[in-house]
């Protein structure tokens, strides 16, 4: 037995209405905090960004100086 195929908009819908009923727990991960390597709390979606910054930089550099003094 073949299911037919859905169409663009039929999937389109599809992701639109999981979105709509799972919203929730994106939010709620998106907006967990997490410990950065170089200390610093984060939000999740907030860590890629995070990484670039001269703040983190910083830190990291920090942290292996007081590291390679052990």
């Amino acid at each position: 037995m073949v299911r037919p195929r859905k169409t663009a908009e039929e999937k389109k819908a599809n992701r639109a209405a999981y979105a709509r009923k799972n919203y929730h727990q994106y939010k709620e991960k998106r907006e967990e905090k997490i410990q950065c390597e170089c200390g610093a709390m984060v939000s999740r979606a907030y860590i890629a960004d995070h990484k670039k910054k001269k703040k983190h930089a910083v830190a990291l550099a920090f942290i292996e100086k007081v590291k390679s003094h052990k």
